[in-house]
């Protein structure tokens, strides 16, 4: 803030004093050019200004329209500023020139003028407001207050909505809605008979080198109690947990009655914010509900008032350089991998809405654990601070997802990398049977400096929930170089598929009994229109394999294979669900009677596995087993797999 520099010159010469009651104009004035070279503000052009408007007023330009009395009195106040400025510059009889420039502020609020006219000598009496504030601090004057101005005047559009997130510490909690009123914009929240509890935090709001005298909520309440809600201010909060930062509680009860069964818009009583001059705040709206209550809280907006500059926000991010900003566009779709680790995991499809590009995880009624795995960011030129993630859940809890870190993955698996895992939750659970759109917390990377990363996206759930999570966007700071964006050395763009062997018939599959008297058949399903492995509605117990014909490895350098299956498990079930029930193995042709030949492959069909370097050159089978128990149950459904088909992939 240019006055800000100017200001603290003033006071430098005051604390620098001879014990002489003048000191040298031509030196002071030297002093103000001097600092204009940082500041581009001098003594001049306040001065200048001063002597601007009472020209405008000669002219008739400015107050022209204004009663005389009103006329002579601001007129009177410029030029009683002007000698104070001048006389404060020289050191001479400081305090007395402070009480001048309040007393001529106090006249001109005092003032009734036309709006066109005040817009204009604002500019100059706020920053006169400013400067005996300043002054009076520092000297340690008693001044009275100023009426002062909006330092913030918030409406709650859309684009504001973006810097806001909400947090909530309930399951079942509604979410906050960005909507528009006869042109009032708002951001709602509206109660679904639950308890819940919703925190609408902020960004940071910097209060340095401004004297803030209060805060006024504008909103609406339709049959909410005051009791319901509250706001909360705090300067420690840095985008962390919740309950880490201090929180001070404040009222929005204005004395006014609530009417019942309609809309009444209100304005909160001014809470003072004297005690956060100089600080950074962070500000919010907190509404806590009963299962009995039916009602919708609107915040329109809010306005600080003070003396200074308007109030610059920070989001928790942008306090660091952004060093990349990464969509998840249909180019970007390309550069993930999604990799299932429990057979039947859906594949993560790209997708867009309103705009909005994203890369899209819909859950099936399976266990699953499915990862979306990054390319490579490349920190080598680049010091990181923070990520943050944009991204949208329904029906997902923050138990349910990770974001994970790997400095040394490099293709296939995830479970052979080392893996650094960070949580995305706010400290709250994310609301359920709803579209939740959030953004996580700043990440500290600061540890993989001189680093290349992979960044994976993990979701585990069970089989009897219907979810879907969409990541859209991934926010890096720091400073230094752009961070650049690198393929794996096993890129499986580069793979070429060298057989594709389908199961359409039900033949393609040789069946073993390897224990019991399991009676599971490849046979076709209707329903899934494809080949299945079922035990639906048999009532023995046992396990059987399901050999593929030989296939022929010779002549391939580094051979990959992928399968193309699916499961699933069906309610009513006792532990069925354990992954011991279905597996894969592949084996060398010959060794197919010896147990401790079978090697057990952990994926499924969106996943490329490299085989072993035993398997190289080598004629081989695959094995689907299927573990089938009868639990007496009439209703019980077995597993069904449906498997489709084999792909052998080499390097080229």
């Amino acid at each position: 803030m240019r006055i800000t520099l100017l200001l603290t010159f003033f006071l430098l010469v005051i604390s620098c004093g001879s014990g002489n009651e003048t000191t040298s104009a031509t030196t002071d004035e030297q002093n103000y050019f001097t600092l204009s070279e940082k500041t581009g503000y001098s003594l001049t052009e306040l001065l200048d200004e001063g002597n601007k408007i009472l020209q405008d007023v000669a002219q008739g330009l400015v107050l022209n329209a204004a009663a005389i009395a009103d006329r002579g009195v601001i007129v009177q106040a410029v030029k009683d500023i002007n000698k104070a400025l001048v006389d404060i510059s020289n050191n001479v009889n400081v305090e007395n020139s402070v009480n001048i420039i309040t007393a001529s502020v106090k006249r001109y609020e005092a003032s009734l003028i036309l709006l066109r006219d005040k817009e204009i000598l604002d500019s100059f009496f706020s920053k006169m407001m400013y400067l005996s504030a300043v002054y009076a601090e520092r000297l340690n004057m008693e001044i009275p207050r100023y009426s002062g101005y909006d330092l913030l005047n918030l409406k709650m559009s859309n684009d504001v909505r973006e810097d806001y997130f909400e947090v909530a510490r309930t399951n079942s909690t509604p979410s906050w809605e960005a909507g528009n009123f006869r042109g009032t914009p708002f951001f709602k929240f509206t109660a679904n008979q639950t308890k819940s509890e919703s925190w609408l935090v902020s960004p940071k709001y910097d209060l340095k080198d401004k004297f803030p005298y209060s805060l006024t909520v504008n909103h609406t309440l339709n049959t909410l109690p005051y009791e319901r809600i509250k706001l909360l201010i705090s300067t420690n909060y840095n985008g962390n947990d919740l309950d880490s930062a201090n929180w001070d509680e404040y009222s929005l009860d204005n004395g006014l009655p609530v009417p019942a069964n309609t809309w009444f818009t209100t304005e909160s009583s001014p809470i003072n914010l004297e005690k956060y001059t100089g600080k950074k705040i962070v500000i919010a709206f907190v509404i806590e509900t009963l299962p009995s209550d039916r009602f919708v809280w609107q915040i329109n907006g809010f306005q600080i008032k003070g003396i200074g500059d308007t109030v610059p926000k920070y989001t928790y991010t942008n306090i660091f350089t952004p060093l990349l900003d990464f969509d998840m566009t249909e180019e970007n779709h390309e550069k993930f991998k999604s990799i299932g680790l429990t057979l039947s995991t859906p594949e993560w499809q790209g997708g867009e809405f309103n705009g909005n590009s994203y890369i899209e995880y819909r859950s099936n009624f399976s266990n699953a654990e499915s990862w979306l795995v990054s390319p490579k960011f490349n920190f080598e030129s680049a010091v990181p601070e923070t990520l943050t993630v944009s991204h949208t859940l329904r029906d997902v809890k923050y138990d349910n997802i990770k974001l994970l870190i790997s400095t040394n993955y490099n293709g296939g698996s995830p479970r052979t990398a080392k893996w650094d895992e960070y949580s995305l939750s706010h400290g709250g659970d994310a609301p359920q049977g709803r579209w939740f759109n959030t953004q996580s917390l700043p990440i500290d990377i600061r540890k993989y400096k001189n680093k290349k990363i992979v960044i994976a996206f993990r979701i585990v759930h069970k089989d009897d929930v219907r979810l879907t999570w969409q990541v859209k966007n991934l926010k890096f700071t720091g400073s230094g170089d752009e961070v650049k964006v690198e393929t794996y050395k096993n890129d499986f763009s580069l793979l070429n598929k060298v057989l594709d062997r389908s199961f359409e018939n039900t033949s393609s599959l040789n069946p073993v009994l390897v224990s019991g008297d399991s009676t599971v058949e490849f046979r076709y399903d209707r329903r899934e229109d494809a080949n299945v492995l079922s035990g639906f509605r048999q009532k023995n117990s046992g396990i059987k394999r399901f050999y593929t014909d030989t296939i022929d490895l010779n002549g391939l350098k580094e051979p990959y294979i992928k399968i193309d299956n699916s499961y699933r498990f069906f309610r009513p079930q006792s532990d069925a669900d354990k992954p011991e029930y279905l597996k894969i193995y592949v084996l060398e042709e010959n060794n197919f009677g010896e147990q401790n030949k079978y090697y057990n492959v952990d994926f499924n069909g969106s996943e490329f596995i490299k085989l072993p370097t035993q398997f190289t050159g080598k004629k081989i089978k695959v094995a689907f087993q299927y573990k089938h128990e009868w639990l007496g149950d009439e209703n019980y459904n077995a597993p069904k797999w449906v498997i489709k088909s084999l792909s052998v992939y080499d390097v080229e």
